[in-house]
């Protein structure tokens, strides 16, 4: 099987709205595959629909309390290899849906650290969605330009916008050469024990020094993150390549 072809698009949706999330993916699915209102006491929630956008089959995860202020590290972490899983091999793009009204600095931090545990390349392959045309707010316009530019009003009024959308995935895809987003937490969603399995959907236990304060996560941090997923990827790539020698 090709897991570069585009015949199939893999759609991550994030957001801090789970209505907003609901009526986005709603729309690209073309029917009304996410429930209006999600319990407000679920910790983490992640939904994965198919249907089509355009002449295209579109698979879309729709995961509004991933970014929710009460997830630790764990959960972030456990919650981006569902993700991962469920859009296997992984996602093409990442679709943010904010509000200009409810959203910060330390929402913007946030953001950036749960991309970054989906891949270090994830910037590259975001869409903000807002629904307005001009951003007045200095955190969403500050994470589209480091999302390259990627910035789409969402009106469901106007005419096009399944074309719009569609387009815009493709050139980020052409852009960056890249089928789909390759996480370092891949393998590692495929080996979920039972224990692991049933510590996730309970939202599993966590200890103090297991949390961690992402309003104030900074730079410096994700890059030293990078580093080491870097590290990582050229040992496995070493090990790969040594294991095809010898078969």
């Amino acid at each position: 099987m090709d897991h570069g072809s585009m015949s199939d698009l893999r759609i991550v949706l994030l957001g801090k709205n789970i209505t907003e999330n609901n009526r986005v993916g709603n729309f690209i699915l073309g029917r009304a595959a996410f429930e209006s209102e999600a319990p407000a006491d679920v910790e983490l929630n992640i939904e994965r629909h198919r249907g089509k956008l355009k002449d295209r089959d579109v698979t879309v995860i729709n995961t509004p309390h991933l970014l929710r202020p009460n997830l630790s590290i764990t959960q972030i972490t456990q919650g981006v290899k569902e993700c991962v899983n469920l859009s296997a091999p992984g996602p093409h793009v990442i679709i943010l849906v904010l509000q200009e009204n409810d959203f910060s600095d330390n929402n913007r931090h946030r953001v950036k650290y749960v991309l970054n545990e989906f891949s270090k390349e994830a910037l590259k392959h975001t869409i903000v969605l807002t629904d307005e045309r001009e951003i007045h707010n200095n955190a969403i316009h500050q994470l589209i330009q480091e999302c390259g530019d990627e910035h789409l009003q969402f009106d469901e009024r106007k005419s096009g916008l399944h074309s719009e959308i569609l387009e815009r995935v493709e050139k980020i895809l052409k852009e960056n050469q890249v089928q789909f987003l390759i996480s370092d937490l891949y393998e590692e969603a495929g080996e979920e024990t039972p224990e692991d399995g049933e510590k996730r959907r309970s939202g599993g236990s966590v200890t103090a020094e297991e949390e961690g304060d992402f309003d104030h996560e900074d730079d410096g941090k994700i890059k030293q993150r990078n580093k080491e997923k870097m590290e990582v990827a050229v040992q496995r790539k070493a090990l790969c390549k040594f294991c095809w020698q010898e078969s």
